[in-house]
């Protein structure tokens, strides 16, 4: 991990973006461990400046891949991909969860502007703030809209064991790699 990327992810812990707290995963499973980016969204100096960091380096990484169109996974990367998307002066396709309970995952374009957008995109970047599981990434790539389209994805805390790797079929950039198991008995 880079001075970047660790100095991101101690502003993130001192926030109070990861803690314990009982919950269950968009995947449906069970964890105590939860890692949540919200803390980025407040207007407090300290997370401004830590936002513009954390957009500031998923800009970098995306850089090579030279996307047509910025697509956050909802809602928890809404924000990010918005600044992103201005910072790298590109269009926005928001989306919008019709039934995310475990084994649904059930998405769509927000409106039809934002169908036109994905449809219409050469290369997409997918941001997601935090990557557990990889289940939302893939519910979002095998929508009709992205089917012809190249894509990556951007994420800033990669939290999983690596697992999902062979199941996305496209590139995965991350600011924070370190994986966290679900359930950590105290």
């Amino acid at each position: 991990m880079n001075i970047k990327s660790l100095v991101i992810k101690e502003g993130i812990e001192r926030l109070g973006g990861v803690r314990k707290e009982e919950f269950i995963t968009t995947a449906g499973q069970r964890a105590n461990r939860k890692v949540e980016l919200d803390v980025l969204n407040e207007q407090k100096n300290l997370n401004r400046l830590l936002r513009q960091m954390v957009i500031g380096d998923l800009a970098t990484k995306l850089t090579n891949y030279e996307p047509d169109l910025i697509v956050p996974i909802p809602k928890g990367a809404n924000h990010l991909g918005k600044g992103l998307a201005q910072r790298l002066y590109l269009p926005v396709g928001y989306l919008d969860w019709k039934d995310k309970t475990p084994g649904a995952k059930d998405i769509q374009p927000r409106t039809e502007h934002d169908r036109e957008l994905i449809q219409a995109a050469g290369k997409i970047a997918l941001i997601d703030d935090v990557l557990t599981s990889g289940s939302s990434l893939l519910a979002v790539c095998q929508m009709n809209e992205m089917v012809e389209s190249d894509i990556v994805a951007a994420v800033v805390w990669d939290r999983s064991d690596g697992s999902y790797k062979d199941a996305l079929p496209f590139p995965i950039e991350s600011i924070i790699q370190e994986h966290i198991p679900l359930w950590i008995e105290d």
